[in-house]
């Protein structure tokens, strides 16, 4: 996880993919996320894709994707 104005996430498996966005396992959870939320860096971008994803720290808050650890 970074620490800063982003976050980033490690073993994330994209488990569906729509028009509208990915579904990415995380930690055992999915999220939908649009892919104009991942930023550079992340290395997933379709169904079947495991790797890591980049988002904004603010993002990631709202969407509950680091509930699990503490913030810095």
């Amino acid at each position: 996880m970074g620490i800063g104005a982003t976050v980033e996430l490690q073993n994330v498996k994209i488990v569906a993919e729509s028009v509208f966005g990915l579904c990415c396992r995380i930690m055992g959870r999915d999220h939908w996320i649009a892919p104009h939320r991942l930023l550079a860096g992340s290395t997933v971008a379709h169904f079947g894709d495991r790797g890591l994803i980049v988002v904004a720290r603010e993002f990631a808050d709202e969407k509950a994707l680091v509930r699990a650890f503490p913030r810095l």
